[in-house]
């Protein structure tokens, strides 16, 4: 029986030979031969590198693991050094093989084979090859071929790449394509061979299976502006070759800065690249897409302010965010730099009707380079009192009254300045005092203050603006301030509304901070109508969903699934820091009344590349969405349930008993439950859990429990027959 190595190791060849060949004919006339070549670069990937196809390793006897005839002998293909001579290539070795005929006038052969190989060459794919060769010094004129030979009985159709002439002052760089019919059984060998007298030289066979290119499409990188959020793309990846095949593959991502990749995906501002790649068997494919995250822009707006002729002008030297003047366009928990300058155009005079500009100026952007900054001017509105009424000095922002009409008013009653009917104020049953104004921002927005001071002194300041997302949609922001009789803030509820955040869907995100600006709870409540019970909680919604809270806060999310009539179809929680792309997430069913989880399923629901998860339930319920590290401490604690009702049971023989389960197991976590016995002789187990005495004895009846995640617990009963 014929030998042959891999990697220097014994092995045999089959009684029966498969394969194919694969003849690419080197030819010529009496010093040149003519090959075929690719005319880009060689084959990047090697499926045979495990068998010494560079020609750089030896065995201890300085054998190269290739055979020279077909008896598997190991002589005339000496490998040689390349020295100071040139490489074919910068990646090549030190070293190359070269093959002589054993004799004149016979063949010479360079052949390596081994079952392995047949493992790794399969019928049916086409497979890409690269190889560089020339004539040995002094070759003569012939033909060189190369055949993969396997259980002899079918040939590979081979296609070349391009004709080439070799010499022997030059290598060359020969490539092709070749499919195998069918699977070789046993062995499969890749042979050199030279026709009689004809000595060549080889380096750096490489082969591999050939991929076909496929494009993108589905998805899009749109520019956007800074929002402090991680930039994502939309759509979802859809790969397909030139004729129309979808190809299904695991899609990566990769962020680019200025040629560079970045760890995540970009929040900041700046020029980036998204460059998709597809892994999958037999197709290859990388797209780039350029965009931008330019930069937002904040505006810093002085307040309008109104007196009337004889009143103090309001001070602008320690000037305050909301009282005194208001920001608009920063992103989360981002803030402003140095400090808020105001001053008037002209030193405005109060004895007498006019208009005069408040300036503003000294703060700057954060110092990420993610915003640009307007100051917006203001105005001071002197006015002349109304008859009637008595002003007992002071200001008003944006013309709030500081002075009540003689008299006063109670019991709801109104008092407004005759020339501003923007802002009224109304004294309450109860002695405080409520004061609303309407006025518009620099955006042109209107923007509603209301502002209840109660007799103890404190306040609760209430202020109702409509805004515009880095999305586009218009958000409803209702601002609510409690302060102390001392003026110290007590806590802020930020309420914001997206009535249109996506088709049919809406969302209202509450934030509440404490005194010290400390975030309290965050919560979004979402609700999407649709009669079909599978929905997304998308990226782009949960996107719109940070902004509103501010980036780094922690969002805890309830989407409410309706269908066209209004009813509920279920619920869905889940935290926005955990929904990220490429995430694996689980879903339980919650009960809101005592926090116990409930398994539904062993799905995966993965995120995509764009941040977005889609769930699909049938029964009405609340259910939460949850992490992998999270979904194995829930089901860590269900097993700890999953116990016999009893360990051990006696009975008499024909007497039957039940097999039951711990009353702390609740059976909607079960999936399905096998019995089995250790001895049928003495009890028998149906598959319902009965058990049956036969015979006087102990037998064991197990219990697996399979959860409907999947997870398997076996727990044991022992009986005792009397």
């Amino acid at each position: 029986m014929e030998k042959f190595y891999k990697k220097g190791h014994l092995a045999r060849r089959g009684k029966r030979w498969v394969a194919l060949l694969m003849s690419v004919c080197l030819i010529g006339t009496m010093i040149p031969i003519t090959a075929r070549a690719e005319t880009d670069g060689v084959v990047i990937s090697n499926i045979l590198s495990d068998y010494n196809t560079s020609f750089e390793g030896a065995n201890d006897l300085g054998n190269l693991y290739w055979w020279n005839d077909a008896s598997w002998g190991q002589t005339n293909i000496p490998r040689r050094a390349y020295g100071e001579a040139a490489k074919p290539a910068a990646d090549c070795g030190d070293y190359y093989v070269q093959a002589n005929p054993a004799n004149i006038g016979e063949k010479a052969q360079c052949q390596i084979g081994g079952e392995g190989i047949a493992a790794l060459i399969k019928g049916g794919k086409t497979y890409e090859y690269s190889y560089y060769a020339k004539l040995a010094e002094g070759g003569i004129a012939g033909t060189v071929t190369l055949s993969v030979i396997g259980d002899w009985t079918s040939s590979a159709v081979v296609t070349p790449d391009k004709e080439v002439t070799l010499n022997a002052d030059e290598w060359q760089k020969v490539t092709g394509t070749f499919t195998l019919a069918s699977d070789a059984s046993q062995v499969v060998v890749v042979r050199f061979e030279g026709t009689a007298g004809v000595s060549f030289c080889l380096d750096d066979l490489r082969v591999a299976e050939k991929t076909i290119p496929v494009t993108l499409s589905g998805v899009a990188c749109g520019n956007r502006v800074y929002n402090g959020t991680v930039y994502a793309y939309t759509g979802t990846p859809v790969w397909m070759t030139e004729g129309g095949t979808v190809v299904t593959g695991e899609t990566t991502v990769t962020y680019q800065k200025a040629g560079e990749d970045l760890e995540k995906a970009p929040t900041d501002a700046g020029s980036y690249q998204a460059v998709f790649t597809i892994t999958s068997d037999g197709y290859r494919g990388t797209e780039s897409y350029s965009f931008e995250i330019t930069k937002a822009e904040i505006t810093v707006a002085a307040k309008n302010k109104s007196i009337y002729v004889g009143d103090a002008v309001p001070d602008l030297t320690n000037p305050t965010a909301g009282t005194d003047y208001t920001v608009t366009g920063l992103c989360g928990t981002d803030v402003l730099g140095g400090t808020a300058t105001m001053l008037y155009g002209q030193e405005p005079d109060n004895t007498k009707a006019g208009t005069y500009e408040i300036l503003i100026s000294g703060l700057t952007a954060p110092e990420e380079h993610n915003y640009t900054i307007a100051f917006t001017k203001g105005t001071l509105t002197i006015t002349t009192k109304p008859s009637g009424g008595g002003s007992t000095g002071g200001s008003s922002d944006s013309g709030s009254s500081s002075g009540g009409s003689s008299g006063g008013a109670v019991g709801g009653a109104t008092d407004k300045p005759a020339d501003s009917d923007n802002t009224s104020t109304t004294t309450n049953k109860d002695g405080s005092t409520t004061t609303t104004t309407t006025e518009t921002d620099a955006n042109g927005n209107t923007v509603t203050t209301t502002t209840t001071v109660a007799t103890d002194g404190s306040t609760t300041e209430k202020v109702q603006a409509t805004d515009t997302n880095v999305a586009g949609k218009e958000v409803e922001v209702t601002t609510t301030t409690k302060t102390d009789a001392d003026g110290n803030v007590t806590g802020v509820t930020e309420k914001s509304v997206i009535d249109n955040i996506e088709k049919n869907t809406t969302a209202t995100v509450t934030v509440k901070t404490d005194g010290d600006g400390n975030v309290t709870s965050a919560n979004a409540s979402i609700t999407k109508t649709s009669d079909n019970s599978k929905v997304a909680l998308s990226g782009k919604v949960l996107g719109q969903i940070t902004e509103a809270a501010g980036a780094d806060t922690e969002v805890r999310v309830t989407m409410t699934v309706k269908d066209s009539e209004g009813n509920t179809k279920y619920k869905v929680q889940a935290d926005t820091n955990e929904i990220v792309p490429g995430e694996k997430l689980y879903i339980y069913k919650l009960d809101t009344k005592t926090g116990k989880y409930t398994m539904v399923n062993a799905k995966e629901y993965k995120v995509s590349q764009a941040g977005t998860v889609t769930v699909n339930m049938t029964k009405k319920a609340t259910y939460e969405l949850v992490t992998a590290q999270e979904s194995k401490a829930i089901t860590k604690e269900i097993l700890a349930t999953v116990k016999p009702a009893k360990s051990s049971k006696s009975l008499s023989e024909d007497k039957k008993t039940t097999f039951k389960l711990s009353t702390k197991l609740d059976m909607d976590n079960v999936k399905s439950i096998t019995y089995t016995t250790s001895k049928k002789s003495i009890a028998t187990v149906s598959k319902k859990g009965t058990i049956t005495a036969v015979n006087a004895g102990t037998a064991t009846v197990t219990a697996v429990v399979t959860l409907k995640n999947g997870t398997k617990k076996t727990i044991k009963m022992t009986i005792k027959v009397k």
